[in-house]
């Protein structure tokens, strides 16, 4: 799967997941670090200098979306996933 497309799936399913209506963390984290684990087994095709840029360029998109973001639920898990493609960058 080329990089493009995973960057698009995966921001899509971020954005999905923070406009939805507020929940508590533990209603909506579980399904972060499910997101995180499927992009984490998606990215095992790229390269592994590929997978750190494609995490950087999302946590780029992410945390600018984040300091827009109108509630806090939706910067809370937009925050969320910065932190979770920092840890995947940082892994490889």
């Amino acid at each position: 799967m080329p990089a493009r497309e995973l960057y698009g799936r995966y921001r899509q399913r971020i954005e999905a997941l923070a406009a939805r209506p507020p929940q508590p963390s533990d209603a909506w984290f579980p399904e972060m670090q499910q997101i995180l684990r499927s992009f984490t087994e998606d990215a095992r095709v790229l390269s592994p200098s590929r997978t750190h840029l494609l995490c950087w360029e999302l946590c780029e998109q992410f945390e600018e979306e984040a300091y827009r973001a109108a509630t806090l639920y939706r910067r809370d898990v937009l925050i969320a996933a910065v932190k979770g493609f920092e840890g995947i960058a940082g892994d490889r």
